[in-house]
């Protein structure tokens, strides 16, 4: 449910303002990152006894999958702003 609303919150505010392909990629980034979030939550309770190493590797993966997606987002809201500023300096004159 909360991944819903958060891909809601983001469509409804980037929609019209950044490329549909980019948003689209986002949504599926997120998707994705939280599948993936899931599935480890899920194994490290299963193997508790398993290799450290491997969990630490898998975390340190989706630390930096959620960095890429974060600056990505950024980026879209950073456009969103700039089509924004444009939009009401264009009405302003």
């Amino acid at each position: 449910m909360q991944l819903q609303v958060e891909l809601y919150v983001l469509s409804f505010l980037l929609k019209g303002q950044v490329d549909s392909s980019d948003l689209l990629t986002m949504v599926m980034m997120r998707m994705v990152e939280v599948e993936k979030v899931r599935w480890v939550r899920e194994h490290q309770s299963i193997c508790t006894g398993g290799d450290e190493r491997s969990h630490a590797t898998m975390e340190r993966i989706l630390l930096e999958q959620h960095r890429d997606r974060s600056r990505m987002e950024m980026s879209m809201y950073s456009q969103a702003i700039e089509h924004w500023e444009q939009h009401l300096m264009c009405e302003l004159l």
